[in-house]
């Protein structure tokens, strides 16, 4: 791009840098394409955002032989120019440096299209800030429903094993009752029957425990339902559930 001046090439020179910074996907494009502009107004021109360096030169051979060189060695040879330009970036966190070959100094309008071509980097920026924003709310939203179908699953399973445990219990006084009724019907001592009854209490207590710890909704949401060991009598436990 090489235009000589006037106000309306320009006029066009920002609205095409206009125009495709909009489109632009990321940083390195929109330095790029700030320096590629610029040098309608300039020789050459380093445009630097963070950490992204663009260097464009009118002349193909010397873009090349300067896009090979640290920045420290670009700002030199900027500076060794008498005619010379800088635009620093708050925003973008950076500045765009242009400079020409020959003695002719930047008119007041070269300056200002330098000032509004800046403005446009700083627009584009933001935009990119702002969809880099975007896109990590969006992954957090995504972690956070597949932490959440992960809660679904656990409750779920939670669930079955719980009614498991809980129907263990209630099988075995289910069977204590009917003992109990048989014992009746035969007139048995009443010693068997409370023997029988001591059992179905037994297992009404263990369920007691079991919806206690189960149902706790608080220390379940929380995360805080724990397993408590305890010693317990293995010949109890056979005879239980074969009684």
């Amino acid at each position: 791009m090489n235009i000589t001046g006037g106000t309306r090439g320009r006029v066009h020179v920002l609205a095409d840098l206009s125009k495709a910074l909009a489109f632009a996907p990321s940083r390195d494009r929109v330095a790029e394409l700030c320096a590629r502009h610029l040098v309608a107004i300039a020789d050459g021109c380093v445009v630097e955002l963070g950490r992204t360096i663009a260097v464009e030169h009118r002349r193909a051979e010397a873009a090349d032989s300067l896009r090979g060189v640290g920045l420290v060695y670009l700002h030199a040879h900027a500076a060794s120019h008498e005619v010379h330009a800088q635009l620093l970036l708050e925003a973008a966190l950076g500045r765009i440096t242009a400079w020409r070959d020959e003695v002719v100094p930047f008119a007041d309008e070269d300056l200002a299209l330098l000032r509004a071509c800046g403005d446009q980097v700083e627009l584009a920026f933001g935009r990119l800030a702002h969809r880099d924003a975007e896109a990590r709310e969006h992954a957090r939203a995504l972690e956070h429903a597949h932490h959440l179908h992960e809660l679904v699953a656990a409750r779920d399973e939670f669930l079955s094993i719980a009614s498991h445990e809980l129907r263990t219990p209630i099988s075995a006084m289910s069977l204590q009752l009917e003992m109990i009724e048989r014992l009746i019907d035969r007139g048995a001592p009443i010693a068997d029957v409370r023997a029988r009854a001591g059992g179905a209490k037994a297992m009404l207590g263990r369920l007691a425990g079991l919806v206690d710890r189960l149902l706790d909704v608080t220390r379940l949401s929380a995360g805080k339902l724990v397993l408590e060991r305890d010693q317990m009598e293995l010949r109890e436990v056979v005879r239980d559930v074969c009684d």
